[in-house]
């Protein structure tokens, strides 16, 4: 299944593509791939949902630290077991300077400074 855009007689992707249990949109699951997040299930659960419903349900909410899913005030989705719920909350809480996160931000910003000086350089010359 895809998410697509239509763009005059045409159509684009306009997310990703998504495996599926059935050609039949009312009755289709989504399915990810073993030992996927929770994160990734949870949205494999909303976007059944929303697929199931023709596009009609849309109010979604999310708890990612219980690994639940709602549809207006109703449960969707739960995760299976606690310390999956654990586990994907400690990873999300994880990104600190030592892990690359920061590193990563500062090598964008000293390559952005480096262009700039470069820039200026050539520009002033």
């Amino acid at each position: 299944m895809a998410s697509l855009f239509k763009k005059g007689d045409t159509f684009e992707v306009a997310w990703v593509f998504y495996r599926v249990d059935s050609a039949d949109y009312k009755t289709l699951n989504v399915l990810y791939h073993e030992g996927a997040s929770i994160y990734a299930k949870m949205d494999a659960a909303a976007i059944k949902e929303f697929v199931n419903s023709d596009g009609t349900e849309t109010n979604f909410s999310f708890d990612g630290q219980k690994g639940k899913v709602y549809l207006d005030e109703e449960l969707i989705f739960k995760a299976d077991a606690a310390a999956e719920v654990e586990e994907a909350v400690a990873k999300s809480n994880s990104y600190t300077r030592e892990n690359g996160l920061n590193k990563g931000l500062y090598a964008s910003i000293s390559l952005a400074l480096l262009f700039l000086i470069i820039g200026g350089y050539i520009w002033w010359r």
